[in-house]
């Protein structure tokens, strides 16, 4: 007999209880918990979805379209047929649509709204890759250069500015043979008021405004890493507030080529590609702490105000792509970055130990013969001249700053050698 009464509760709740409509609230109804859970978006790939999912996907697709934002992990959705743009759905608009639902007798929760939104059952859609993809052919005119000229003439800036806005477009584009984009365009200028930080903002296409910053903390405590998954562009404005330690973070951020990060709904880490890269301004020329790293920074002087007049960026971003599909290079070769490391030495902050070793020594001009020293012999050379500056001092820190100082070496067979011309 208890059998048969559990068959019958059985059969009332598959055909009864399934086909009432269900008002939102804190309980869900038995027939309703039975339908299989939506799990989070990667987790559903090639899943089947239940008659009611069903029903209610067919109901909210009549009047709207939807997508879920890759770089926001939101949905999306605007009303079907329209041309405005989409909004995120938020908890107001889930309301709605779950009442929508129960007006329709589908026997679904505000729950069920919510993961049908957060399924593989939405479209994904990447704003930047999405972007890059949908642009219209390259017309032939060339964009990039006037772009860079309008900070500075420069060939070594117009070379260097082109291939890092080419990396950030090969990035965005989501490029496989692309590397890491790790060059920091860095406009710097005394004066107050040229416009760096509005051109640097107006390099970001207004419709991808939501995926640009002005404000990137490097903290022990800030969360850098899912920035880099979600941001285009950083500007790093005031960039001579960052302290050494911190300039040290940012080195490592700029090798990223992918994140490895845990999301709310999982247990394990996922490893998402980058997609940021990084523009810098600062108020003050010494700005480079770290010699080891200078050659990531593309410094330039900004002498008048910038022209910040409207870009085509339709046009300029189907340039780039153009440019990365023909195999354009996305980063410096060594002549160039030699050259930029010689460039960025005005804007170097040189130590105590490095400004009293340039007094005594110099770097030889092309074609000049100078004397060739290992890290010892001008170790015990300087201190003869200037004892109190290498008191205290270790052998490994006094060859580093001779090292950043920019003399040529060579291996010979005392070991490795510098050139140097005594003052």
């Amino acid at each position: 007999m208890p059998n048969f009464f559990r068959l019958l509760c059985r059969w009332f709740l598959r055909h009864f209880v399934s086909s009432v409509p269900s008002p939102v609230g804190t309980e869900q109804p038995a027939a309703a918990a039975a339908v299989p859970a939506v799990s989070p978006r990667a987790e559903e790939k090639g899943a089947k979805p239940s008659p009611l999912h069903e029903q209610l996907l067919r109901l909210l697709e009549e009047r709207h379209e939807f997508r879920y934002n890759l770089l926001a992990e939101m949905p999306e959705f605007r009303e079907r047929g329209s041309a405005a743009a989409f909004r995120r759905v938020a908890p107001l608009d889930f309301n709605t649509l779950a009442i929508h639902a129960i007006d329709a007798r589908i026997g679904v929760w505000q729950r069920d709204v919510e993961r049908v939104l957060h399924s593989a059952l939405i479209p994904a859609y990447h704003p930047l890759t999405h972007f890059m993809e949908q642009l219209p052919a390259w017309d032939g005119r060339d964009r990039l250069r006037p772009l860079a000229e309008r900070i500075s003439a420069s060939a070594l800036w117009v070379q260097c500015f082109s291939v890092w806005l080419r990396a950030l477009a090969a990035q965005w584009m989501a490029h496989p043979t692309v590397t890491a984009n790790d060059l920091v365009p860095l406009l710097v200028s005394r004066r107050q008021g040229l416009r760096k930080s509005t051109f640097c903002r107006l390099l970001m296409p207004p419709e991808l405004s939501d995926y640009y910053a002005d404000k990137f903390e490097l903290t022990a405590t800030a969360a850098h890493e899912p920035r880099l998954a979600k941001l285009g562009l950083i500007n790093l404005d005031e960039f001579d507030r960052y302290t050494p330690r911190q300039n040290a973070t940012l080195k490592n951020l700029l090798q990223l080529k992918s994140l490895s990060l845990r999301r709310s709904y999982r247990q394990e880490l996922m490893a998402l590609p980058r997609v940021a890269s990084f523009i810098a301004t600062s108020n003050v020329n010494e700005v480079l702490t770290d010699p080891t790293g200078s050659r990531r920074f593309v410094c330039v002087e900004v002498n008048a105000p910038i022209d910040c007049s409207p870009i085509d960026h339709a046009q300029l971003f189907a340039q780039l792509r153009s440019e990365v599909l023909s195999g354009a290079p996305c980063y410096l070769d060594r002549a160039t970055t030699e050259a930029l490391e010689r460039s960025n030495a005005p804007f170097r902050v040189f130590s105590p130990l490095a400004e009293r070793f340039a007094r005594f020594y110099r770097v030889p001009t092309t074609d000049e013969p100078g004397e060739w020293y290992t890290v010892t012999e001008l170790y015990d050379r300087f201190r003869r001249r200037c004892p109190a500056a290498v008191r205290g001092l270790s052998l490994q820190t006094f060859g580093r700053e001779v090292r950043s100082l920019g003399f040529p070496t060579a291996h010979r067979r005392r070991g490795n050698c510098y050139c140097v011309v005594e003052v």
